[in-house]
């Protein structure tokens, strides 16, 4: 038996002990000193305050000096049974000969799981410690988004508006849109109503009615919706064309429209009137209604000369003469 440290023969016990020695079935070391001697036993390894390395390992094949390794990259990891030149190498922090990752190492060993964003953002597979980085909730080692933060992921899904029906529409977006939140695709809901494009009769600048007209594309096209279901013949009454007539303006100008254009013109409307026809210029003087003021006018006025009138129908006679009245 080699000189240790660790073996103390006392009278009586030391020839047993070189006995256990050539029956050695482990290495034991001896972390202060370095050495290593094989044992039978790990409880007289434990008797001499030695680490034991291991049923059938030998002190030919052991490291004595090796210990666990501290490294960080993106995660914190520890590796056991190396030297401290290997870990140095690794740009790692050495624990100390015979040191455990299960022991001095637990601390730098990141644990991999769910972490959880702004409550609505959720990633599988991250460190423990870059979850915290990011300002996120880690839901523990091996967890995932979908079996321990469901209420973390985000949902894409279909949106529903009333009439019509959007895919890829993230929940809370949907929401903020006034919107009705599904997770299966718009295809698959057509028997929820409000998913579901409810044509009706649009009428166009009241001049035209189209029957199967959604509502929403009816409104975006500048028309007037007439409700879910609604037709042309049953309801579009209101969407018939306006009259077209004459339309006098002040300055006596006279054009032929509907009633809106001339409303909008700041005319008057003759409903069944042409220009030909309508009386645009009112014509005081007109005393023989014939549509001109003219001599047969100044006739009237002399026949009933005397009229306390009289005197203000000849200046009126005057300043029309000769207007056209048509």
């Amino acid at each position: 038996m080699r000189p240790s440290t660790m073996i103390l023969c006392l009278a009586g016990i030391c020839a047993a002990l070189i006995s256990a020695a050539a029956q050695a079935v482990g290495a034991c070391c001896d972390s202060d000193a370095g050495e290593c001697i094989e044992f039978p036993d790990p409880m007289l390894c434990d008797m001499f305050n030695g680490t034991w390395m291991g049923d059938g390992t030998e002190c030919s094949t052991v490291d004595c000096s090796a210990g666990a390794c501290c490294t960080f990259t993106f995660e914190y990891e520890c590796w056991d049974a190396t030297s401290a030149a290997e870990c140095e190498s690794m740009g790692g922090e050495f624990l100390g000969a015979l040191s455990t990752c299960e022991l001095e190492g637990s601390y730098c060993q990141s644990a991999i799981g769910a972490c959880c964003i702004d409550d609505n953002e959720c990633w599988d597979f991250i460190p423990e410690d870059e979850c915290g980085w990011m300002g996120g909730k880690f839901f523990g080692e091996g967890t995932t988004c979908s079996q321990d933060a469901p209420w973390c992921v985000m949902l894409i899904g279909a949106c529903c508006f009333g009439d019509s029906c959007e895919d890829f529409v993230e929940h809370d977006q949907c929401e903020m849109m006034g919107g009705v939140f599904w997770a299966d695709d718009c295809s698959l809901l057509e028997d929820v109503e409000m998913c579901v494009p409810s044509p009706g009769a649009c009428c166009y600048g009241d001049t035209e009615c189209v029957d199967d007209v959604v509502e929403a594309e009816c409104w975006s096209s500048g028309g007037a919706f007439y409700g879910v279901g609604s037709t042309c013949d049953a309801d579009g009454a209101g969407c018939a064309p306006y009259p077209i007539g004459a339309c006098c303006l002040e300055d006596g100008d006279c054009f032929e429209v509907d009633f809106l254009d001339c409303l909008f013109s700041d005319g008057d409307f003759l409903e069944d009137e042409s220009c030909s026809s309508a009386v645009c210029i009112e014509c005081l003087a007109d005393f023989e209604p014939d549509g001109v003021i003219n001599v047969t006018d100044l006739l009237v006025v002399i026949e009933s000369w005397g009229d306390p009138y009289g005197i203000d129908d000849l200046l009126l006679v005057i300043s029309e003469w000769g207007t056209n009245c048509f």
